[in-house]
């Protein structure tokens, strides 16, 4: 089985991974310490974005990402590539920290700036 971790073909070496990953013996997690696995990942899709990014939550369904900066929000609908562009009262300053709530009914952002809190209702 560790020597499917070297297999050509990946699906090979991603079922060998998740077969030995809870596995104890010293000969295996030595196996698993070598294991690139990070490479296996995709770029999925690519959004640019004129500032910088600093913080991106993202709705427990996988689906939405917040991201924005002076007194707005933005939601990218990743998938289906689309924007929403928020623009959230209340704050007169940069919103430095923002997410949705576990139910993705309401929004919570805070800033340095102005050192507010703000929650919004944002039933989507």
């Amino acid at each position: 089985m560790i020597q499917a971790l070297e297999d050509k073909v990946q699906s090979i070496q991603k079922a060998a991974y998740l077969l030995l990953r809870k596995k104890k013996e010293p000969k295996i997690i030595q196996a698993l310490q070598g294991l690139n696995y990070w490479s296996w990942m995709e770029c999925l899709t690519t959004l640019n974005y004129p500032a910088y990014v600093s913080y991106l939550p993202i709705t427990s369904d996988g689906k939405k990402i917040m991201f924005g900066g002076i007194k707005a929000i933005q939601i990218w609908e990743w998938e289906e590539d689309r924007m929403q562009r928020l623009i959230l009262q209340g704050h007169s300053d940069e919103i430095n920290f923002f997410d949705f709530s576990s139910d993705r009914q309401t929004i919570i952002g805070g800033s340095w700036g102005d050192k507010r809190i703000k929650v919004w209702n944002w039933q989507h």
